[in-house]
């Protein structure tokens, strides 16, 4: 006899945290990314979550172009609502995101390596994350986006 027990708690690591130079073209952005999901650790069963809101729909662009080797998970973070799907792309009420990250750190559900780069100014972002986006939460909102897709995944 075998008896099973659903998954209730989900352990997520940030390995690795990347920002990108200001003003980098769309296309050596994409390429870059394809390039790097194409090698080790990221070659398989990769999905890539990207924020295709306002200006990160020409980047979702991009990246369907390179056409890197993994899932494709664009997502337009909206307003107060419900999350939706349609055409592929996912619309996620900011404050589920939110809440979903606060949720995981409080419940040490989320840690970061110490080791990985960033790791420091991830940390400061965090600890002044404020209800309203500023130009300094991009790795916040990197986080939350991965975080809420890998909840969304189990």
């Amino acid at each position: 006899m075998a008896t099973y027990q659903q998954l209730t708690r989900v352990s997520l690591r940030i390995r690795a945290l990347r920002r990108v130079a200001l003003d980098t073209p769309y296309t050596s952005l994409a390429h870059s990314v394809a390039s790097l999901i194409a090698k080790p650790p990221f070659a398989d069963n990769t999905s890539l979550v990207v924020d295709a809101t306002g200006v990160g729909r020409p980047v979702v662009d991009f990246l369907k172009a390179a056409r890197p080797p993994c899932r494709l998970l664009p997502v337009v973070i909206t307003g107060p609502g419900q999350a939706t799907q349609s055409n592929g792309v996912f619309h996620v009420p900011r404050q589920d995101l939110i809440a979903n990250l606060q949720i995981l750190i409080e419940t040490r559900e989320l840690s970061v390596a110490r080791t990985a780069t960033h790791a420091d100014s991830l940390e400061i972002e965090l600890s002044q994350f404020s209800r309203r986006r500023t130009a300094r939460d991009d790795l916040v909102f990197a986080t939350a986006l991965a975080s809420w897709a890998a909840i969304k995944r189990y």
